[in-house]
Parts: C-alpha cells; sequence; structure tokens
C-alpha cells in the first residue's frame, strides 16, 4: 500500500492522474456538448416538421378554395349555357314564326309558343341541376350559402312557370314570349354567388397574385 502511495505521488503517477482526468473532463464536456447538439437538432427537426405541416395545410386550403372556386365557375357556365341553348331555340322559333306570318296557319304559332315553354323548362331543369351539384360541392358556409340560395330562387322560379296559370296553357304559352330567359332576380341571385365566392375563395397565390376564375360576363 505504501509503495503505491508512493508511485502515485511520484512524477509518473501525478502525470498519470492528471491524464486520467483530462481524459475524463474532456469526456464529460463532449458527453455535455453532443447532449446539447442533440437536443438542438430535435428542436430544429421539431420546428421544421411543424413548419412543413403549417405549408401543407396553407397548400391544401389553397387547392381547396381553388376547387370550390372551379365548381362556382362550372356552375355559372353551365347556367349561361343552358340560357344561351334556349334564347337560341326561342330566336328560332320566332324566325318561323315570322316567316309564316302571312300564311294564316295557327298551327305555326302553337309549335312556336310551345317550343318555347319547352326551352324554358329545360333551361330550369339544366340550371337546378348545375346549382344543386355546386352545393354538394362546397365547403365554404358564406359561398354554400349563396349557392342554396340560387338553387332556392330556381326551384321557386320553375314552379312559378309550371304552376302559377294552373291549368291554362294558353295562358302559359302566351307568357313564355314575353319573359328573359333569365329573369332580372335570377341575375342578381347569380351575381350574387359570383360575388361571394370572389370574396370568400380567392388566397394569395404563391406567386403573389390572384386570378378571378369566376367572371360574370360569361360564367367562366
Amino acid at each position: 500500500m505504501s509503495s503505491f502511495l508512493q508511485w502515485l505521488t511520484s512524477a509518473n503517477g501525478t502525470s498519470i492522474i492528471v491524464a486520467v482526468l483530462t481524459l475524463i473532463g474532456a469526456f464529460g464536456t463532449t458527453l455535455i456538448t453532443n447532449r446539447k447538439a442533440d437536443q438542438r437538432r430535435i428542436a430544429d427537426q421539431i420546428a421544421e416538421d411543424k413548419r412543413r405541416r403549417s405549408e401543407r395545410a396553407a397548400q391544401l386550403v389553397l387547392e381547396e378554395t381553388a376547387r370550390e372556386r372551379r365548381e362556382v365557375s362550372q356552375c355559372v357556365r353551365e347556367i349561361n349555357e343552358a340560357a344561351e341553348e334556349a334564347i337560341g331555340i326561342v330566336k328560332k322559333s320566332v324566325s318561323a314564326l315570322l316567316s309564316n306570318s302571312g300564311s294564316g296557319d295557327s298551327n305555326v304559332l302553337l309549335e312556336a309558343k310551345v317550343l318555347q315553354a319547352q326551352a324554358r323548362a329545360e333551361f330550369y331543369l339544366r340550371a337546378i341541376s348545375a346549382t344543386d351539384r355546386l352545393r354538394l360541392e362546397l365547403n365554404q358556409p358564406d359561398v354554400r350559402s349563396r349557392a342554396e340560395e340560387l338553387s332556392r330562387f330556381l326551384h321557386d322560379e320553375s314552379n312559378r312557370f309550371r304552376f302559377r296559370y294552373g291549368s291554362d296553357f294558353e295562358a302559359l304559352l302566351g307568357a313564355v314570349s314575353d319573359e328573359p330567359i333569365i329573369s332580372g332576380d335570377l341575375k342578381k341571385s347569380i351575381t350574387a354567388l359570383i360575388d361571394s365566392a370572389f370574396e370568400h375563395l380567392h388566397m394569395s397565390l404563391p406567386n403573389g397574385e390572384n386570378k378571378r376564375e369566376s367572371n360574370r360576363g360569361n360564367g367562366g
């Protein structure tokens, strides 16, 4: 034991002890440094994961609003196309009526008005179908509310067209040529839907630009 103490207090022993203590200190410092580095890496990874989740959530919202915006645009386009086709049929029937105005054939007038009534009925069917489909595709509350209002208006206007004259078919035929395919109130309801979509379904795109896909003029 005494010899070990003598060696421990000797120059060699002291050097070894110092070296061991230095090694232990360095090892401890390395452990602490590595632990802090690991903690930083974990914190950075958590922050990066959070940033990616946030960006992905924002991208999903952007994609969803773009999808709903396209649905509104498609609905308005379909209503406008249905109206244009109905107007085309009405114009053809009027043209045929004018070209036969001197024939005195009452069947020509009846056929023209029946075609106009059928064109209007077909317009309502297509417009209601497009609007009801749109309601199923929308999640944005304000825009969906406008779509529901438009759908109710179309249903009501279609019912008035079919039933307000009761069984008086002649009165119905007499009225179809006097009323526009898209009434003023219907146009207001469509415009309200477009305005709502423009207000609630337009977000900043990655390049900072916004594009209005719903167009009042052509529904495009």
